[in-house]
């Protein structure tokens, strides 16, 4: 593989580690909403994404020295790839950091769910769990459905072990997982505006008075 072959796959890593890093970061704030703004769980959430992410670094630039070009097939397709020859626990150390991360976020939402569960006193039926418009149970939801996702995808790549699938697993999160749990937020929020302005047009319409009193009472004022 030539230096631009070398600098292509380098550009590449970097490029998923940040978006990576930028969507568990994401994860992180949504769990720091979820406890209330508790500066404990966005230490220890942030204090192992940096971890996380430090081992992946270094992972990577071993892996670097042991690259070369190979040609594989997908789906009757022969695509040009890449084959690391490394030591197999290498790369699963890898997906096992990264699951440490993805399960310690999965229990903190586990638990909160269980605490919201006993002041609610009463439980969820799947059909509200899916189909919930609460901001609450839309972050509960989204983040056990990230875990669940992510645990199927490293397993997937660890078994596979190979580069495409790895590829495919890694556009999966960061083409659909991540774009998701962005607009399922921001769907809620163009509700709750809209059903603000609403409520606001509503109270007004309701000091005010419909139309047809008022001309009722001007009418009435006239004779």
């Amino acid at each position: 593989m030539g230096t631009l072959g070398y600098a292509t796959w380098l550009a590449y890593d970097l490029s998923m580690v940040i978006i990576v890093f930028v969507l568990q970061g994401a994860m992180i704030l949504r769990l720091y909403a979820l406890y209330m703004k508790s500066r404990k769980v966005l230490a220890l959430l942030s204090v192992a994404l940096v971890a996380e992410q430090a081992v992946n670094v270094v992972i990577m630039v071993y892996e670097y020295r042991f690259i070369s070009a190979v040609e594989e097939s997908l789906l009757g397709s022969h695509i040009c790839s890449i084959s690391i020859t490394v030591a197999w626990w290498i790369p699963v150390s890898n997906d096992v950091v990264v699951l440490a991360f993805h399960t310690m976020a999965a229990v903190l939402t586990l638990y909160h769910l269980v605490v919201y569960l006993k002041q609610r006193q009463q439980l969820l039926s799947l059909q509200e769990m899916l189909l919930s418009k609460d901001l609450r149970i839309i972050l509960i939801r989204d983040n056990i459905l990230c875990y669940l996702i992510t645990v199927k995808l490293t397993a997937l790549t660890t078994l596979a072990d190979g580069a495409v699938i790895r590829t495919i697993s890694l556009t999966v999160v960061t083409a659909v997982i991540g774009p998701r749990i962005i607009l399922n937020i921001r769907s809620h929020g163009l509700r709750t505006d809209t059903a603000r302005e609403f409520n606001a047009f509503t109270g007004r319409f309701q000091d005010n008075g419909p139309p047809e009193a008022k001309c009722e009472d001007t009418m009435s004022s006239w004779t």
